[in-house]
């Protein structure tokens, strides 16, 4: 494929035949799950009665579980690249819903499956409050449900994300009905109405509230991202590293004046703005090609990064019980350690079941021509 000269701040490149994976989008998604498999790894670390904390110093200059807002910006993106071609066709919207289904379902009910197991045999050791069959039906079904803590977690915590991203999924599948203009003023104003609506904090309603939230406005800033790229608009590598690396700082600021503890409600201007910046500016300096072998490490940490996200506190929790039994207190090495287990289970389960399962079932039901690689997302998704 053609190389691109990328020079000056912000310019138009000819229109060509999309990548099948755009790199620089990949190594965002890793590094959306690194942040919050970091912030789940020191949060064990801090809170296991058996690590010895006393000279530990917590890294909380970053709102790591930041990484849960750029995947939902990358999701818009996402949506938006493999269906801007799709409305007003015959069957595509449900076709574009059959793929999310078996994109995430198969993964996530796994998951989900081993948490149930888990808390059952290990009731002692997982906590998940009252676990009823409504509260395992309601998880299975993306439907969000108040549990015993009087917060909309489902049975696999890590769940809530994927409860948003179905709500996009069915926003945007009803959205392809419609010819592009109007399927766009759909599904945008939708998701604009639900995230400024959730700013003003005027739905108290159990459940319906969770659905006003901002945080759905990220999916938007993702669709605009999209466009964008889709046009032809990209940044100079200078001015793209930049942006991201002020949409870094941003979030540095907000976490150091502590947005993070009362401005929740506001999450997508003050994180998710940030977060747009962050993938802005290395999606729009994208260079097909060949890469340097870290990268293509990187983009494997993209292609893993679902797994990871669902996987990573089974792995969490397996190294604490190793680590206890031999009674290893280090905080530091016990972090490594659990965060290598996360990466190499993710790895194992992505090439084992995940790829080979999803590969099978598209086959079996979809009969259209694959999506790009890089159509697997979330959650932060």
């Amino acid at each position: 494929m053609q190389q691109v000269a990328f020079s000056g701040l912000w310019h138009r490149v000819p229109k060509q035949p999309s990548a099948s994976v755009i790199k620089n989008l990949q190594v965002l998604r890793f590094f959306a799950a690194a942040c919050v498999l970091f912030e789940h790894v020191q949060h064990e670390s801090r809170t296991k009665t058996f690590i010895d904390n006393s000279h530990y110093q917590a890294v909380d200059f970053f709102f790591w579980p930041g990484g849960v807002d750029i995947f939902f910006v990358i999701s818009g993106f996402i949506m938006y690249t493999i269906g801007s071609q799709q409305f007003g066709k015959p069957a595509a919207s449900a076709d574009f819903m059959l793929r999310r289904v078996i994109r995430v379902v198969p993964t996530y009910w796994f998951f989900t499956t081993l948490m149930i197991i888990a808390a059952s045999v290990f009731a002692g050791s997982v906590d998940k409050g009252s676990m009823s069959v409504s509260d395992i039906v309601q998880s299975y079904l993306f439907i969000p449900y108040e549990n015993a803590y009087n917060a909309y977690y489902p049975v696999l915590s890590l769940g809530w994300t994927l409860n948003y991203e179905m709500f996009f999924y069915v926003l945007f599948a009803i959205s392809l009905l419609f010819d592009f203009r109007k399927g766009m003023i759909f599904v945008i104003s939708s998701l604009v109405v639900f995230g400024v609506v959730g700013m003003t904090g005027v739905i108290q309603a159990p459940v319906i509230k969770f659905w006003f939230n901002s945080i759905v406005l990220e999916f938007v800033f993702g669709i605009g991202l999209a466009w964008l790229y889709q046009r032809g608009w990209r940044l100079g590598v200078s001015t793209g590293l930049g942006l991201s690396i002020a949409g870094l700082l941003l979030i540095i600021v907000a976490k150091h004046y502590k947005l993070d503890t009362f401005a929740l409600d506001t999450r997508a201007l003050w994180l998710g703005i940030p977060a747009l910046m962050i993938c802005a500016g290395l999606v729009m300096i994208e260079k097909p090609g060949t890469a340097h072998p870290v990268i293509h490490a990187l983009v494997f940490g993209g292609n893993i990064s679902f797994a990871l996200y669902l996987s990573h506190p089974f792995a969490i929790n397996v190294t604490g019980l190793l680590f206890k039994k031999a009674g290893i207190d280090n905080p530091w090495v016990f972090m490594t350690a659990a965060m290598i287990a996360a990466l190499c289970g993710a790895a194992a389960f992505y090439m084992i079941a995940e790829k080979p399962a999803t590969k099978i079932l598209n086959k079996l039901v979809v009969k259209k021509k694959p999506e790009p690689t890089f159509a697997p997302d979330s959650t932060p998704s």
